[in-house]
């Protein structure tokens, strides 16, 4: 049987024990408790390592602070569950200026808006 990101289903219980500590870990994040908030979604992903919403969550804690990190826990959602809109978002929001920034292709380098009439 398979779980709802595509990998081995570990049983109900351990699925409903996730998804109560994913809620009570974006309630310590909207309070503001973002130490008690990671130590919460890594106790999820102790338990279910490949779970895409722990990761998306930690990026989302992380873009306060370190959009490097961020970035890499965003990219590890979506490589986890490539369906989920909300993960291709966060990394393109701008959160993450300088670690998104280094990821474009030279293609998509902004032009000045004088540049551009002139063309």
């Amino acid at each position: 049987m398979l779980d709802q990101y595509g990998g081995r289903a570990s049983g109900a219980a351990s699925g409903g024990a996730a998804v109560r500590s994913l809620a009570k870990a974006r309630d310590h994040r909207a309070c503001g408790r973002f130490d008690r908030a990671e130590s919460t979604l890594r106790r999820v992903l102790g338990a279910e390592p490949n779970h895409p919403e722990a990761y998306y969550e930690l990026g989302q804690i992380a873009a306060r602070h370190a959009p490097e990190k961020a970035v890499t826990h965003f990219v590890t959602a979506l490589r986890r569950a490539l369906e989920r809109p909300n993960y291709r978002l966060a990394l393109g929001r701008g959160r993450q200026p300088a670690a998104v920034a280094g990821a474009r292709p030279s293609r998509m380098k902004a032009t000045s808006p004088s540049a551009a009439s002139t063309a």
